[in-house]
């Protein structure tokens, strides 16, 4: 007997094959034998095909439609997609780095493309700021209420703008905002700090 997932243009990315009685159920974990993730929002097609030893053949086949994938962060489910990243000091996420924002091109519609497809979700925004002043608590902490909340606010509600200009009606996304308390690396990390100045997509369950 032999399992396969067909993906949509016909090729096979995982397969499962096995002499003696085929098993009632079988559980896969979604990756190929290299490793990769079947893509969100995807129909495969699975296919069974079981031989006896005289030669009799039958198959079947089903769709398996892939849902939103999920990453965990901060205790929530985070689509597995790249956060949204912005310039230093502002809520503009588009035309001040190529590559970024080449990438938060593409996130955002493919969140909106998820959302669309998958109309029972609603996603919530999470907007984050760097503290300049990380190195002295007074200061950081009057940063963080004179600038990063409003910072991290506006961030959020801009991802909120952008995915309603794509389609996506208001009333499925929730914003929140947390400025400098939910860092991915150290403020200290002046290198490596930007990914910080970030949106994170979270489902709402």
């Amino acid at each position: 007997w032999r399992v396969q997932v067909v993906d949509p243009s016909g090729r096979v990315f995982f397969e499962h094959a096995a002499a003696g009685d085929p098993i009632r159920s079988y559980e896969w974990n979604g990756r190929n034998s290299a490793g990769r993730l079947v893509e969100m929002g995807t129909d495969y097609q699975v296919v069974y095909a079981v031989t006896d030893v005289a030669g009799n053949r039958a198959t079947g086949r089903e769709t398996l439609a892939v849902d939103i994938l999920t990453i965990e962060r901060f205790g929530m489910r985070k689509i597995a997609l790249d956060d949204i990243v912005f310039e230093a000091f502002t809520a503009r996420y588009l035309g001040w780095d190529a590559a970024i924002s080449a990438r938060n091109t593409r996130t955002l519609d493919r969140i909106a493309d998820m959302l669309k497809k998958f109309p029972e979700h609603r996603i919530a925004l999470h907007g984050h700021a760097v503290s300049v002043f990380y190195y002295d608590a007074a200061r950081s902490d009057e940063e963080q209420r004179d600038v990063l909340l409003a910072l991290s606010r506006d961030r959020a509600q801009t991802i909120a703008d952008a995915l309603v200009a794509r389609g996506i009606d208001r009333s499925r996304i929730q914003t929140a905002h947390w400025g400098k308390l939910r860092p991915l690396v150290p403020f200290s990390d002046l290198d490596g700090r930007f990914v910080n100045r970030r949106v994170e997509v979270y489902i709402v369950r």
